[in-house]
């Protein structure tokens, strides 16, 4: 049996019957959906759909820690450009997790899968200033990636939790951990689907992943290799050899 596997991720795009089914004998492995988009409702929709069509496990793929940034209107951005950002929805730019306290001056902060990059210039009192490195369009709810910083939240959020419960009254085959740590994160993660057959994905894709790699993988099921945000954590080149070398051990 080959250990790699063709994961699909479905929306509305591609959930019409003809399409599941092509996808399907085309070497479809396993559907995944992404938590991070849409809604309970939308999502047993489409678990009802792929499970009357195609005989393929279903993946639900937990939003985790996922660094996100707020404001009230896109902005452009140029280098040289330099903004504040809170940790809250009071501020007019802020970031959705705290991390004001592991944050120092210096730190590289990433938007966008990478696209735009900026600095940590100043901690402020409640905020940390950022001067932009390159230009481009930020927007509400843009991903984000901070480079040397581990975050001191739970692996689990309440949505997360939400997203287990879903997971556990559909019965899907899989559960994949976005951003895993630690193992603790694993851990967590079984620990709420206690008393069912779901198998834990571990997804690597930050420095702290990779640090913790042996022992994530061992406390889990499976592993799958993120490889956009882990290339904005370790940069584009190193990706390659860490993919290898994580396969080998698994």
């Amino acid at each position: 049996m080959k250990k790699t596997k063709i994961v699909c991720t479905v929306g509305p795009a591609c959930l019409e019957p003809n399409v599941l089914r092509q996808m399907a004998a085309a070497g479809m492995d396993c559907v995944r959906i992404n938590c991070a988009h849409g809604d309970p409702r939308q999502w047993s929709q489409a678990i009802r759909q792929v499970r009357s069509v195609a005989d393929v496990p279903v993946l639900i793929d937990t939003k985790g820690l996922d660094l996100r940034a707020g404001m009230k209107a896109p902005i452009e951005v140029k280098k040289g450009d330099e903004l504040s950002f809170g940790f809250h929805p009071g501020h007019a730019y802020w970031f959705n997790h705290d991390f004001f306290r592991q944050a120092k001056v210096g730190h590289s902060v990433f938007f966008s899968d990478g696209l735009i990059e900026a600095k940590i210039i100043e901690k402020q009192a409640t905020a940390v200033r950022l001067r932009f490195v390159s230009a481009g369009e930020l927007y509400d709810h843009v991903g984000v990636n901070v480079l040397g910083v581990k975050f001191n939240v739970p692996a689990l959020q309440k949505k997360d939790y939400e997203n287990l419960a879903f997971a556990r009254k559909h019965n899907v085959d899989f559960v994949a951990l976005s951003f895993a740590q630690t193992e603790r994160d694993v851990l967590a993660v079984k620990k709420a689907l206690k008393g069912t057959d779901i198998q834990v994905i571990a997804k690597i894709e930050n420095r702290q992943g990779v640090k913790h790699f042996d022992k994530i993988l061992e406390a889990s099921d499976g592993i799958m290799v993120a490889r956009g945000d882990l290339a904005v954590e370790v940069g584009n080149a190193a990706v390659p050899a860490l993919q290898k070398r994580m396969i080998r051990m698994a």
